[in-house]
């Protein structure tokens, strides 16, 4: 009898030996803050609306598909910072990167005025599959500020393949999606532009 409680004893005590697995977390965009921009009178600013996200990416943890109609939230592996946040100061670093004719500005920011034409974004997914890739579902608007008025509606929907294991590697991929989806709503700001419907 001594032996047996002598044995559930060192079970128990292995057990609170244990360290519990430490959390990782991870940076959607690591070029830190987003550059302020000096006001620039021949360049047309654009607000950023807040974006719409899906109650999955409003979670802590990455996204990750397991089944056709199922998701897995990781405990462990979490996002630094909200993905919302991320992803504006991504957009924001892509798009005022080019040599066009507007600025984006974050509305979020305080002190921010808002400006005569907005980008609304709203993210669909986010996230790996099963097959290894990410996935970027993502649709915007342009709208005129002043008459409330659709200029130019865009998607994108981009698949990349993972080439290794890991987090930090899909992490990676998914900035690389979010370039993607900048460089198409750079596309249609140039075409507001060249259209002459404003900016």
């Amino acid at each position: 009898m001594t032996r047996c409680w002598t044995g559930l004893l060192l079970l128990a005590l292995a057990g609170c030996g244990s360290a519990p697995p430490s959390l990782e977390y991870y940076l959607l965009d690591n070029t830190g803050a987003a550059q302020a921009l000096p006001v620039n009178a021949n360049r047309t600013a654009v607000s950023l609306l807040p974006l719409l996200l899906p109650d999955y990416l409003r979670q802590d943890g990455l996204v990750m598909q397991v089944a056709p109609h199922k998701l897995h939230v990781s405990r462990r592996h979490l996002w630094a910072q909200s993905l919302a946040s991320s992803l504006s100061m991504a957009l924001l670093r892509d798009v005022n990167g080019s040599d066009s004719q507007y600025v984006l500005r974050n509305l979020a920011e305080p002190g921010t005025a808002e400006a005569p034409y907005q980008l609304k974004v709203q993210i669909l997914h986010l996230l790996i599959d099963q097959q290894s890739n990410i996935q970027l579902e993502a649709r915007y608007w342009l709208l005129d500020s002043n008459e409330s008025k659709t200029l130019r509606t865009g998607a994108v929907q981009s698949s990349l393949p993972l080439e290794e294991d890991g987090y930090g590697h899909a992490v990676a991929k998914m900035r690389e999606a979010v370039a993607i989806l900048s460089r198409d709503i750079q596309a249609q700001l140039s075409t507001l532009e060249t259209s002459g419907q404003g900016l």
